[in-house]
């Protein structure tokens, strides 16, 4: 079910349905909850709105005290009046007026005009002009609304604005319990009256400030007049009756609402938790689908997504915000918004959840990589730190060690130290200039046999490495110090050793030499007997055929005797480097292609396909020809032996570092079971059975004729595959 696209399509199309009748629901239940949007009549009776009636007051007359420069101002005796241009609560066109009286000075937001200069001209707009009057004068409520100045008091008895002034400067006091307790709200801007008029003056504290001549002031509601009035009459473009509307045409609908709410609810989590499950699957196919979209930065994918939901946004409410726009148009903007989001939500989603599913989460994000780049590079660093750590502890053992194995010598050292210092200090005590003469003597004595001990270490280094390189060395114990004695003896002995063990190779090496050439020249000479007298017993007119075959026996097994010898000799030849080189330029692809067609016909009878990759142009090459030619026939002749019938053989060349380079590939008809060193040794075979042709000499002839070409040989066995590869430096 998981891998069906159907189903998953159905669950997309729905998912947005479902999350818009959620929000919907859940919305409309809490407004129900509320109880303020039943209708206008409810709305300002409500406490919501109360508040937000009053505290838009309250604002207005701590602004009054604090009333500043840019304000548009008229005198009206000694009282100034300031005029403010604050958008109305609720943005409702012409909702409230209100004006503020503290002392001498009057906030209001009634435009001035010819016929509104003075306060009562003002006094009269406001209780007049909107029908539904709020008014506090001489510590009296009075209102034609009923149940309205019930909870205003709660509202307003517990405001104060404490204030100072000081040289007609008013600033505000946060709080205050006594002047060493003064605590001032940082602010940039004073007010200065002077004959009711206003200065503005920066200041951030009370540095300038003379405090014998402050005074400190608490307004209280008492201490303000203010009148108010308001319009019930909401605009049909307001948000507020946009919503009373709304729930009065839902009201109906209440108890399929009340339904849907957790149906919806239990939908979405459904379908969710199915989406997570199925995401990414196909059907046929056991891991996780992954797209090319899959693989974009997932940085860029959100960014987009984030850019049109941003910009959608505000290009939407900026659009419903229009009070011309009907709801028809506010609905299908809204709808046009919900759905182009839901969309690209989705996509990132889904694109998010297969990242995760394949595990490519990190692989496919930017700050991913850069995590995962981190994270490694801290792994290293703790890996690199840990090292460190091992090498000085085993530094620490390696000093540990060498002190427990050489107690007497430090202790004897620390005790040498130790008389210095104190026959030092005990000199310059008592002779003064003369005992820091003695101390200087003695240290640079004690310098100079350090660095003759240095020296000693030194010349001892360099011959160990001279014994390492194979050469003979013999070490005079007057060159070293009392200290390196016996390791000059081990020294002289163990070179002495490699001396006697070399020579002993050597003439061992010798005399195996020696030893295959004469054996090889006794065996060569009644061989050559034999092989001379079946050749005479071939030419008679021998009747018998038992003895027609017996002598064919003779002629074959004498021939590869013969072979056997010639490799013998020129296998220790080879191996002792008892050969005269005649080095000059090859062709080498040429004598490829030479002993190619040679070998044509026995490839042919045993049905090997050649496929040789080798260049149209020659490379030359220094060497020998005729050991050269003796090397690539060898290894044909392998192939020849002992390649699998009916397979292809590889010849490949190509060229790196001024070097060519051939191999040869081919397919054995046995099982290899041996190692590339094993092969490349003497009388060694890969047919174990022994029953084919050959001696086990040809590799390793080649190998060592290919040496003293400066070339080399190596082979390599990968199953039932074999490869030879010759290199040669390009002429």
């Amino acid at each position: 079910m998981k891998n069906s696209k159907v189903l998953r399509g159905i669950c997309y199309v729905l998912m947005p349905i479902l999350i818009a009748v959620f929000i919907l629901s859940s919305c409309y239940m809490y407004l129900i909850n509320e109880g303020n949007y039943g209708s206008e009549q409810e709305f300002f009776n409500s406490d919501m709105f109360k508040s937000s009636y009053m505290n838009r007051i309250r604002d207005y007359m701590h602004e009054l005290i604090f009333a500043q420069s840019h304000y548009i101002t008229v005198q009206d005796g000694e009282r100034t009046i300031y005029y403010t241009d604050w958008n109305n609560m609720y943005d409702m066109k012409d909702f409230m007026d209100v004006v503020v009286i503290y002392g001498n000075k009057v906030l209001t937001n009634v435009k001035f005009s010819e016929n509104t200069d003075t306060l009562e001209e003002i006094k009269n707009v406001v209780l007049e002009d909107k029908g539904n009057n709020l008014c506090y004068e001489n510590n009296q409520y009075s209102s034609n609304l009923e149940n309205f100045t019930e909870d205003i008091d709660e509202y307003l008895k517990y405001d104060e604005i404490t204030y100072y002034t000081n040289d007609n400067k008013v600033k505000e006091v946060v709080n205050i319990y006594s002047e060493d307790d003064l605590v001032i709200e940082e602010t940039t801007e004073e007010v200065e009256l002077v004959n009711g008029e206003e200065v503005l003056e920066n200041t951030n504290s009370m540095a300038n400030t003379d405090m014998n001549k402050v005074e400190y002031h608490t307004a209280k509601i008492e201490d303000f007049t203010f009148y108010s009035s308001f319009n019930k009459n909401l605009d049909k473009s307001s948000e507020i009756s946009m919503v009373i509307n709304t729930m009065n045409t839902l009201k109906p609908y209440h108890t399929l609402i009340s339904i849907s709410f957790p149906i919806s609810a239990i939908l979405i989590l459904i379908m969710t938790i199915y989406l997570i499950n199925a995401i990414g699957h196909v059907k046929g196919k056991e891991e996780i689908e992954i797209t090319d979209f899959d693989k974009v930065p997932l940085e860029i994918i959100i960014g987009i997504f984030l850019i049109i939901l941003i910009g959608s946004t505000y290009i939407i409410f900026e659009g419903i915000s229009f009070p011309n726009l009907n709801m028809d148009i506010r609905c299908i903007l809204l709808s046009t918004f919900y759905i182009v989001n839901m969309i690209l939500a989705e996509v990132t989603g889904v694109t998010i959840i297969k990242r995760i599913k394949a595990k490519q989460f990190l692989d496919t994000s930017i700050c991913g990589k850069i995590l995962k780049w981190s994270w490694s590079l801290c792994k290293k660093s703790i890996k690199r730190i840990i090292d460190l750590f091992k090498k000085f502890r085993n530094k620490l053992r390696s000093i540990k060690k060498a002190f427990n194995e050489n107690t007497n010598l430090t202790k004897k050292l620390i005790v040498i130290i130790c008389a210095y210092i104190i026959v030092a200090v005990i000199l310059l005590g008592v002779l003064g200039p003369i005992g820091a003469i003695i101390d200087l003597a003695v240290f640079f004595y004690a310098i100079y046999q350090v660095i003759l001990r240095l020296n000693s270490f030194k010349k001892l280094e360099a011959s160990l490495k001279k014994i390492y390189e194979g050469e003979k060395v013999v070490l005079n114990a007057e060159d070293f110090t009392q200290e390196f004695e016996k390791s000059i003896t081990y020294i002289n002995d163990i070179s002495n050793g490699f001396e006697n063990a070399v020579q002993e190779s050597l003439k061992s090496e010798r005399l195996k030499t020696e030893l295959i050439t004469n054996v090889s020249h006794d065996i060569k000479t009644p061989l050559t007997s034999i092989i001379n007298y079946v050749d005479l017993i071939k030419k008679e007119n021998v009747e018998n055929e038992k003895v027609k075959e017996y002598i064919e026996i003779l002629d074959n097994k004498s021939q590869r005797l013969k072979k056997l010898t010639e490799d013998l000799v020129e296998a220790s030849k080879a191996s002792s480097g008892n050969v005269s080189l005649n080095f000059e330029n090859i062709g080498i692809i040429e004598l490829l292609n030479q002993l190619l067609g040679e070998y044509k016909d026995k490839f042919e009878e045993k049905k090997l396909e050649v496929i040789s990759n080798l260049p149209k142009e020659d490379i030359k090459i220094k060497a020998d020809s005729r050991y050269l030619y003796r090397v690539i026939d060898n290894l044909f002749g392998n192939i020849s032996k002992y390649a699998l019938d009916s397979s292809r053989v590889y010849i490949d060349t190509f060229i790196k570092d001024n070097k060519i380079n051939i191999t040869f590939k081919n397919i054995s008809k046995e099982r290899l079971n041996i190692t590339e060193e094993e092969l490349m040794q003497r009388f060694v075979r890969g047919d174990k059975s022994r029953t084919t042709e050959g001696s086990g000499l040809g590799l390793s002839i080649a190998k060592s004729l290919t040496e003293l070409q400066k070339g080399t040989l190596s082979c390599k066995i990968d199953g039932d595959l074999f490869k030879v590869e010759i290199e040669f430096n390009i002429a």
